[in-house]
């Protein structure tokens, strides 16, 4: 793997090298987003001693996702963020999301996902090198978590910083998926596309949108292995919830 970022970065030459986070800088184990949903709908029945079915949680956290995305995508296709999910999700299940209750769901799903992550070791050592060589070095995420959450999850391993700074779509309810977070962090840093590198797991939001705005982009898959037992793990969950 090492060998493989040293081929398709260090040839370009660039400045600023920019990099996805999830399935690129942390590598999630091959559960499907259904399969973890389930078991955080478990630990959130413990956690909040809810009288609710661990199933009728997990359909809750499902489609306030659905519903979240289908909101945002039609206004521009804008980013919904984790507290607005977690309302939807709340209110489906008929309970009063406070303040401090949306804080105490972020706390649990945070320490879960920190059990499903482990970091990608061979590109973040690429990446430390590149920055002891004055490279800028940046993350880039579509995600509904924030950057400080984030932050949290990819420094949780203990590894030193190497980010100089980190873009979550959640922050600025733009997207790499449509290309408009790409533009806001070329023009917060003033960067010269000609010396900018990006890499990530997804086809079209790292690679295609990426080569849209002018920038130069390696697609980073995760292995055919991984996406067989990732699809079997989520063909097993609809199955054991009676939708397959």
């Amino acid at each position: 793997m090492s060998s493989y970022y040293k081929e398709y970065f260090n040839s370009k030459g660039k400045d600023v090298y920019s990099v996805d986070i999830f399935d690129t800088v942390l590598l999630r184990n091959y559960k499907s987003e259904y399969f973890r949903f389930y078991e955080l709908a478990k630990i959130v029945k413990s956690e909040f001693e809810l009288s609710i079915p661990v199933q009728s949680i997990f359909y809750a956290r499902v489609e306030a996702a659905r519903l979240a995305y289908y909101i945002y995508g039609d206004k521009q296709s804008k980013e919904p963020s984790i507290d607005y999910i977690y309302t939807l999700m709340f209110n489906v299940l008929g309970i009063t999301p406070s303040g401090e209750l949306l804080a105490k769901m972020l706390s649990l799903e945070l320490l879960y996902e920190k059990t499903q992550l482990s970091p990608n070791l061979p590109l973040i050592n690429f990446l430390k090198k590149k920055k002891e060589q004055g490279a800028l070095i940046i993350g880039i995420s579509d995600m509904y978590l924030n950057s400080s959450s984030i932050v949290d999850l990819v420094y949780s391993n203990g590894e030193e910083l190497i980010f100089d700074k980190l873009y979550s779509s959640a922050d600025f309810k733009e997207s790499k998926r449509e290309g408009s977070l790409y533009e806001i962090v070329i023009n917060d840093l003033g960067l010269n596309k000609d010396k900018f590198i990006h890499c990530g797991d997804s086809y079209h939001s790292d690679f295609v949108m990426a080569n849209n705005y002018g920038i130069s982009a390696v697609y980073t898959p995760r292995t055919k292995i991984w996406q067989l037992r990732n699809k079997l793990s989520h063909y097993m969950m609809l199955k054991k919830m009676g939708i397959a």
